[in-house]
């Protein structure tokens, strides 16, 4: 499935635990969809939530735009590097 016009929770429910290849300049990165957490900001339930992605310590990639691939599920998503620590670097991406 390529990116739909408005992502929701539903599209990543099943997809946590996954492995997702981030699409980078040089190749591409492994990441883990850690947590996909509903948000209580919308009147629309499913619409506003919050998905953590793990990836490796190094190398570190800025916030930006990244197409995210795993079996099945093909999508464009802003993400921003919010942590760092032993297991390595963790990325979020909030839809609202």
């Amino acid at each position: 499935m390529d990116t739909p016009a408005a992502l929701t929770l539903a599209d990543f429910a099943d997809f946590q635990g996954a492995r997702f290849s981030m699409q980078v300049e040089s190749g591409s990165l492994e990441l883990e969809l850690e947590k996909v957490e509903p948000l209580r900001l919308s009147a629309r339930p499913g619409s506003s939530f919050r998905l953590a992605f793990r990836g490796p310590r190094k190398p570190l990639y800025p916030q930006g735009t990244y197409r995210l691939e795993s079996s099945g599920l093909a999508v464009e998503i802003f993400l921003v590097p919010i942590a760092q620590d032993d297991a390595g670097t963790l990325y979020e991406a909030i839809f609202n």
